[in-house]
């Protein structure tokens, strides 16, 4: 059996739809060599959505688990990484056997002992993660890439690796086979050339660690769910952002003692054309929002630039207290 013998894929999925996680990821995993990912945010919940094909996956001792993630994370999840790779392997192991009997990770204990298996398999090298950030922006891509080493099928869209992403969210997932057609090759070649080119730390603007580096350098940057972020949250996690990259760089360590952020990092590209161009309605929402009195809400369509529009109002916002 190969990839190409997994039957009734369809070429767009709109999830909550469990058939994306039951017709394309689970048979995904059983029927590959190697898995590579590449995820905007990660939870470790979605090993248990996934379950049934990842586990038979893993039982191969070929078989090759890599997943790239942005540093926002849950802090269970965070300690398990660090403990999978802080821990020696044979206490793992024994942690592992006294919860299921046997040190083969199950579906059930996938399941039931997620957070433990999550460190046993990143102890043995069974799952390898590495975290990337970027200078000014978000690491937020969402690929799965599958390769029984005949034939190579991406899934790619809007969901992320996380219980909700799979199970909950109004997510659109696309499915490219490089076995189809000549387009879905060149889709799928793209995706793989992406993947290494992150993965090896050779994407300008992006900087990639493995998961030693990561934890000496205090990457992670923990997040819940159900407590929003507050403006205060945002500044200290864009400070950090910012003095983490610029360490990276140069090894220069950055002050952190300001309170405004214009002062310091915030400031807007010279090359960013939001006036004029293709994205000219960022430089008319934020005008809009400042002559409303920097008050109200923008809506604007997935890939406008929201996230840059946010920024530049947040910029001329500060530029306004500070006068």
């Amino acid at each position: 059996m190969t990839l190409k013998n997994i039957s009734h894929i369809r070429p767009l999925y709109f999830l909550p739809d469990k058939k994306l996680v039951t017709d394309v990821l689970v048979p995904g995993f059983q029927l590959s060599k190697s898995v590579k990912c590449m995820m905007g945010f990660f939870t470790s919940h979605s090993l248990a959505q996934i379950a049934p094909g990842l586990s038979e996956f893993l039982q191969s001792d070929n078989s090759e688990f890599k997943l790239i993630i942005s540093p926002h994370i849950y802090e269970d999840d965070w300690q398990a990484i660090v403990k999978g790779k802080t821990i020696l392997p044979e206490f793992l192991e024994e942690r592992i056997i006294k919860l299921i009997g046997e040190a083969i990770v199950s579906e059930n204990a996938l399941v039931n002992h997620t957070l433990e298996c999550l460190s046993y398999l990143i102890s043995i090298n069974k799952i390898e993660i590495r975290i990337s950030i970027l200078n000014n922006a978000s690491f937020h891509p969402k690929i799965w890439l599958f390769d029984d080493h005949d034939a190579m099928m991406a899934v790619h869209g809007s969901s992320n690796m996380t219980d909700s992403g799979l199970r909950t969210n109004y997510e659109q997932v696309s499915i490219s086979c490089n076995w189809v057609n000549s387009n879905e090759e060149i889709t799928v070649s793209t995706i793989e050339k992406e993947f290494k080119t992150v993965w090896f730390g050779k994407k300008p603007g992006v900087f990639t660690f493995c998961l030693t580096d990561a934890i000496k350098k205090n990457l992670a940057k923990i997040y819940s769910s159900s407590q929003p972020p507050t403006y205060d949250d945002f500044l200290s996690a864009w400070h950090k952002e910012r003095a983490d990259v610029s360490e990276c760089k140069s090894d220069v360590q950055s002050s952190s003692n300001e309170n405004r952020v214009s002062k310091i990092y915030f400031e807007i590209p010279e090359w960013l054309n939001y006036w004029s161009g293709d994205f000219g309605h960022q430089g008319k929402a934020v005008q809009s929002w400042m002559d409303s009195g920097s008050n109200g809400i923008l809506e604007m369509a997935t890939g406008s630039g929201k996230t840059i529009t946010a920024l530049i109002a947040a910029y001329k916002l500060g530029a306004v207290l500070d006068n």
